[in-house]
């Protein structure tokens, strides 16, 4: 059964700009529920709640939170260099 939740998760799995800005708590879940509130009735046919998207965007930044803190940077000098469609990397190995 499709609930508001897996509509949430999908919406925000298409985009990954949006899953690292919830993960860092950037975005105001309000303004983002309602962007997405159109969305979600239709899919489900029926008239949901404003705080239901946003306990389900609330509850799923939690999720994104955690994995977002398990990535560690990449620590490494490199240089990029992109002339007409051609790409050269260079990456000292220390």
């Amino acid at each position: 059964m499709v609930t508001v939740a897996h509509l949430v998760k999908g919406m925000i799995k298409d985009k990954p700009f949006l899953q690292e800005a919830l993960g860092k708590k950037l975005i105001a879940y309000g303004n983002l529920a309602e962007q997405f509130h159109d969305h979600i009735e239709n899919e489900l046919g029926k008239k949901v709640k404003h705080s239901a998207i946003v306990m389900a965007l609330r509850r799923y930044a939690d999720e994104l939170n955690d994995t977002i803190n398990d990535v560690k940077p990449l620590d490494f000098n490199c240089e990029i260099n992109l002339k007409t469609n051609l790409c050269a990397i260079n990456i000292i190995k220390s």
